[in-house]
């Protein structure tokens, strides 16, 4: 959702997140997630509702839709949104403007450049499948996450799978045109190897298959 990443000379991400994108995105996300990859935007809300802290990060925001229907903890929050690029931030910091967040431009698969408070929570929900190369090198991207929790801290997220799973007509479709353009980059992803990955980088971790969809969690 939202990312965009250097991959040599070309992107990953060749569709730019802009305003009249991000305007009909929630609408496309509701439907795809549902038709194309089996596991609804509502389910989803679900699992943010089980992780989600009040110190929370979240990493390639879009819209906000989820943050904006999931529900937090308590009533205090500190809310951090990363994006690659500036326009899902700022969609996203209006949406959610009642808990004042503040925005973090960085790209996930470098460094991340940020030396505040660290997070007890951080979601990075459809960016996986973003990601460039194999399942062991987006690994770099929970590396670079990890080094922003907090002990104890839980990331999570969903990511659509490409390897071990049964595609309908349409998704199938759909997933063979956007790793064409480039928007994602799963076709070679599995379950078993983001458990692997997310065993190499946390102490504990789960992946739960939903339709064509990865739910997983991982602690510090």
């Amino acid at each position: 959702m939202g990312q965009e990443f250097d991959r040599g000379q070309e992107n990953v991400a060749d569709v730019t997140y802009t305003r009249n994108v991000l305007n009909v995105y929630d609408l496309v996300l509701k439907l795809i997630s549902s038709t194309f990859w089996g596991c609804s935007a509502s389910r989803v809300v679900h699992f943010y509702d089980e992780h989600v802290s009040g110190n929370h990060l979240d990493v390639g925001v879009g819209t906000g839709y989820f943050l904006d229907h999931c529900r937090f903890p308590g009533a205090k929050v500190r809310l951090v949104l990363m994006d690659a690029n500036q326009d899902p931030i700022e969609y996203a910091s209006k949406r959610l403007r009642r808990y004042a967040p503040t925005g973090l431009q960085a790209n996930v698969m470098k460094p991340i450049p940020f030396d505040g408070e660290k997070f007890d929570s951080i979601g990075i929900n459809h960016v996986v499948h973003c990601l460039p190369g194999t399942m062991r090198e987006k690994g770099v991207a929970f590396q670079n996450l990890k080094a922003l929790m907090k002990s104890g801290a839980v990331l999570f997220g969903a990511t659509v799978l490409g390897r071990g799973v049964n595609h309908n007509f349409l998704g199938a479709k759909w997933l063979e045109y956007s790793n064409q353009k480039g928007v994602l980059d799963n076709l070679r992803d599995s379950a078993e190897d983001l458990k692997t990955v997310l065993e190499e980088h946390f102490a504990t971790s789960s992946v739960q298959v939903i339709g064509r969809t990865a739910l997983f969690t991982a602690r510090t």
